[in-house]
């Protein structure tokens, strides 16, 4: 869905901004989780400051992607199978970057990771 709101000066996103978010989790009885803005000044203020405040959204993203191991290729689909650190299972992706630059020390990676018990439940 897409809601457009026409301003006429850059002071009223903040009150039309708390005003729609209140009214849409009342209605759909669901948390927005994330503000994203461009930096622009109508987001710097005391306001829209304490509305984030109360609401408990942080004052940054969390990071872009996850870390992982990459593991081979998979059988079914052109994607890369990539052992995910934060989730410790084995995802099929195809939006994988390479750190290529970055050496593996060694006793840097897990010994689970050899394990294909470990990493086939």
């Amino acid at each position: 869905f897409t809601w457009t709101f026409f301003l006429r000066t850059k002071n009223e996103t903040s009150s039309i901004l708390r005003n729609f978010i209140t009214e849409i989790e009342n209605l759909k009885d669901l948390k927005v989780k994330i503000i994203r803005y461009d930096n622009g000044g109508e987001f710097k203020n005391q306001e829209m400051n304490e509305f984030c405040t109360k609401k408990d959204h942080l004052g940054k993203f969390n990071a872009k992607g996850d870390e992982g191991y990459f593991i081979g290729y998979s059988m079914s689909s052109k994607a890369f199978r990539v052992f995910s650190k934060r989730t410790k299972k084995v995802e099929e992706n195809l939006h994988v970057d390479f750190l290529e630059n970055k050496l593996i020390e060694k006793g840097a990676v897990p010994n689970w990771l050899f394990d294909i018990d470990s990493l086939t439940n």
